[in-house]
């Protein structure tokens, strides 16, 4: 167990726990992630070891939602903006022995942030370069609905090609 060693990053988050989202107060160390009732609590209410971890990625469950993937258990972390979630995913995926032979990005700026909104069906921040090209498409609603990140990755892959082969 990591009982001592320096704290790499601290903070409130929200952890599902099987159906319910409680605030939990987060404490990534060398070598485990713990969930703690509050700031002064000892005793964790959940750990991860980072040594069973084996994906870090962003998730769709929640606005600002990081999915971590152990050994026995899936864990959700939801964040309070889009660089307190790169802030945690960043420093977790650093401690993780499994994950750490591919270097994270560096120099890595975020320039848009898109959101998919199942409510209303609808993108939300998405730039209108995108939404014009959504418009002009043939992708539906329902594709959107059944699955946004495809959407999202098509947007982002024909833009990038037409950029270079303007450019080119």
């Amino acid at each position: 167990m990591d009982n001592g060693g320096p704290v790499y990053k601290c903070g409130h988050v929200s952890l599902k726990e099987s159906w319910l989202w409680s605030r939990r107060w987060a404490v990534l160390k060398r070598s485990t992630l713990s969930f703690h009732k509050g700031e002064k609590a000892i005793q964790a209410s959940a750990l991860v070891f980072l040594k069973e971890v084996h994906q870090v990625s962003r998730s769709e469950l929640k606005s600002y939602c990081i999915g971590i993937k152990a050994k026995d258990r899936d864990y959700y972390i939801q964040c309070a903006s889009d660089d307190d979630l790169y802030s945690w995913m960043d420093a977790i995926y650093e401690k993780c022995p499994l994950l750490s032979d591919v270097s994270p990005p560096s120099n890595f700026h975020h320039q848009v942030h898109v959101d998919f909104d199942p409510v209303s069906g609808m993108f939300i921040g998405l730039p209108d370069k995108w939404a014009k090209l959504l418009q002009s498409s043939n992708i539906t609603q329902q594709d959107y609905a059944q699955n946004p990140q495809a959407v999202l990755d098509v947007l982002e892959f024909y833009t990038k090609n037409t950029a270079e082969s303007q450019t080119g």
